[in-house]
């Protein structure tokens, strides 16, 4: 019956997209809208809902822009098709490949179990080993690859480690925290890096395609690495007094087993793994010099997605034994690859394009601004604020694409430098801790059943909180302080 209610809910909420997505389309606009924006307004209203109900794959529901902008007259299918071959997607596409350079060689679980060993044998050190691992994995990889590793990894050490205790109550209680922080981490570390979570690079994208702004690999790290290490760090305090009483009867050998054995079934460091290793260093070291190289040879050739597509493609040409074909990644290992990521951003970048090419964005800006009465500080603490609660609803990479636009625009406005309403609000939409659905992270570790929906809401609804004033802080000594 469930079920049956559910298929029906489903084909209800794709007829009445569709005929709001109608209904605009063919109702007259307010005086003061833009005809081609209200149009536009329609199909975003429905691309909307089907993202959020998750009825229609969300990869087709940004394939729209292509089948509906020229049939509406909002741009033509050159105009619309153009940001599916964006630069920021083959950014992406590159980081995406040296990810699975990582995984196919378990490096990246290397990494994770040495740093899990060094962080000592308490619960707390044990904490801190796996936030650690994590948010530095997320920082190079998806979010939802690096969770998937490490709960390959907890699960069975929590066993381990409370293989001789009697007492369920000790596991539950550190499991909670300890997966709930390999969630929370995989997003706090994604933040860092352009490549890190989708949101960056959706921003990346629209201000070289709308502002002509070139956001290099070394800004953003600038300005966002230091709120991942204060979120790291308030997460990690908090936990660590949470779990403080199990220290009184930490079990030292166990705890010290959990990472060994495991690294000693890895074996010793073999030669596939040396060279995703150098090649890894490589192209960090690339990414971090970039402009000092540039300005050295008097080029601008290299840029930050030419070294990524560099470091994704150099696996597939060098052989572990030479001579033979044995490269270290071969084209059937990009199966899992997440080809639909690719296909969002082409149409979260091209509705966002339509937006401004339409006024759209322009109208929604100024109706803000003036609601607002122009205050700064009232806008910089309601758009993170907006993004940080939406995007526990519905795929940040949407909402970003929506919604980053506005901001870029409203900060044109009010006279301040675009990035200082769209860095915040790119963070903040990776700060998705309260719900199940959120973030795929939150699911996996959900689906684990230590815990319950109620711990998680309460938990990720402070976490939330504190992230915001984070953010909102952070932004206002960033830019006044040191910028202006």
């Amino acid at each position: 019956m469930q079920q049956f209610l559910g298929i029906h809910r489903g084909y209800f909420t794709l007829i009445f997209a569709i005929l709001l997505c109608l209904f605009f389309q063919f109702y007259s606009p307010p005086d003061d809208f833009p005809p081609l924006g209200w149009k536009l307004l329609g199909i975003t209203f429905m691309m909307i809902i089907f993202w959020i109900s998750e009825w229609v794959p969300f990869a087709v529901t940004a394939l729209i822009p292509l089948l509906l902008f020229p049939v509406c007259g909002i741009a033509s299918l050159k105009e619309a098709a153009v940001q599916y071959a964006n630069p920021v997607i083959f950014l992406f596409l590159g980081g995406f490949l040296i990810a699975i350079s990582l995984e196919k060689t378990d490096l990246h679980k290397r990494i994770a179990l040495n740093i899990i060993k060094r962080t000592g044998s308490s619960f707390t050190g044990v904490l801190l080993g796996f936030m650690l691992a994590t948010a530095l994995l997320s920082m190079w990889m998806s979010n939802t690859a690096t969770t998937v590793m490490m709960m390959a990894i907890a699960v069975p050490a929590i066993k381990t480690i409370f293989s001789q205790d009697e007492n369920p109550a000790h596991r539950t209680q550190f499991a909670t925290f300890l997966l709930l922080s390999i969630a929370y981490c995989s997003s706090i570390g994604g933040i860092a890096t352009i490549i890190g979570t989708p949101t960056n690079a959706v921003l990346y994208g629209l201000l070289e395609s709308t502002k002509g702004i070139e956001l290099g690999f070394v800004q953003w790290i600038g300005y966002a690495l230091p709120i991942a290490v204060l979120m790291f760090l308030f997460l990690y305090f908090y936990y660590r007094a949470k779990l403080k009483p199990l220290n009184n009867r930490a079990d030292s050998p166990l705890i010290k087993a959990m990472a060994e054995q495991p690294l000693k079934e890895l074996g010793k460091l073999n030669k596939a793994q040396k060279i995703v290793g150098v090649i890894f260093l490589l192209i960090v070291f690339l990414w971090i010099f970039r402009s000092l190289i540039n300005d050295l040879f008097g080029t601008k050739v290299l840029d930050d997605t030419v070294i990524a597509l560099l470091g994704g493609v150099l696996p597939f040409l060098i052989p572990v034994k030479f001579g033979t074909k044995s490269f270290i990644v071969k084209w059937e290992d990009t199966l899992h690859l997440p080809w639909n990521i690719l296909l969002l951003f082409g149409g979260g970048l091209s509705l966002a394009a339509a937006m401004e090419s339409t006024g759209l964005v322009n109208w929604a800006a100024n109706w803000m601004v003036n609601s607002s009465g122009s205050s700064l500080i009232l806008m910089s603490i309601l758009l993170p604020a907006l993004m940080l609660f939406l995007t526990e609803l519905m795929g940040n990479v949407a909402l970003a694409s929506l919604f980053l636009p506005l901001t870029i625009q409203i900060s044109t406005l009010l006279g301040v430098p675009v990035e200082y309403f769209a860095f915040p609000a790119t963070i903040a939409a990776s700060f998705a801790f309260m719900l199940p659905i959120s973030t795929p992270p939150n699911a996996i570790v959900y689906g684990l059943g230590y815990f319950s929906i109620n711990q998680m809401i309460k938990g990720g609804f402070w976490l939330n909180i504190v992230g915001l004033i984070i953010v909102c802080l952070y932004n206002y000594v960033y830019f006044f302080v040191f910028k202006m």
